[in-house]
């Protein structure tokens, strides 16, 4: 799939979908936004561990990164890849 990321920046409702994803998912385990969690990122500050374009970002979401707690999602999410983007979406538009 090419990267939508640009499409659903311009899309309050993926934007949205996203941002629930996100604290439904993601903060309500680890990440905490706005802030590390000790060795959980930032995911707002613009610094990436992991490589910083929207295709990276997105993989880290999906596969996971060998040897954290960072499991991976593809797969997981209702709406599948979709969802991953929406999530690497919602990051960006934060992170503004």
């Amino acid at each position: 799939m090419a990267d939508p990321v640009e499409e659903y920046l311009a899309d309050a409702a993926a934007l949205e979908r996203g941002r629930a994803l996100f604290i439904g998912t993601c903060t309500g385990y680890c990440h905490v936004e706005g802030r590390s969690n000790g060795d959980i990122p930032n995911l707002f500050d613009g610094e990436w561990r992991h490589g910083g374009s929207n295709q990276d970002v997105f993989q880290t979401i999906a596969n996971g990164v060998p040897g954290t707690q960072m499991v991976g999602f593809r797969g997981v999410l209702p709406e599948g890849d979709e969802d991953i983007w929406r999530i690497v979406a919602y990051l960006r538009s934060a992170a503004r």
